[in-house]
């Protein structure tokens, strides 16, 4: 450490209270990123500790038969307006695992396609 001070002009008491100072500052920056963790994790666990809106009855039957989970747009058509067409027969396939990544004009579909309320939904199995 000698070196180090002499190196940067420093005198050893200037040095060991530089080096305290980073220390205290390192803590402050640990202990801050430890309690945000912290706080998290405790939203984390009370959102796990939320009960489902919606059961299944009593009496459900589990599913027979779940395929891999493909999501299927088969022909699916979007309009605002009856003049303009947003998506005309729009029909692509994602394989179960896999993501995709839509791009486009604003107005092209790109949100409906997100929330995705009406059209032929196929998904695989189900």
């Amino acid at each position: 450490m000698r070196h180090v001070a002499l190196h940067l002009g420093l005198s050893r008491a200037s040095f060991a209270r530089l080096a305290i100072s980073l220390k205290y500052i390192f803590l402050g920056i640990v202990s801050g990123s430890i309690k945000y963790a912290l706080a998290d994790m405790d939203l984390m666990f009370k959102l796990l500790d939320n009960k489902p809106e919606i059961q299944d009855a009593p009496n459900a039957k589990p599913l027979s038969s779940v395929g891999e989970g493909g999501l299927c747009f088969d022909k699916v058509n979007f309009h605002y307006q009856a003049d303009r067409p947003i998506l005309h027969e729009a029909s692509f396939k994602v394989p179960a695992g896999r993501k995709i990544a839509i791009v486009g004009a604003s107005g092209a579909g790109k949100s409906y396609i997100r929330l995705w309320r009406k059209g032929d939904r196929v998904f695989d199995g189900a």
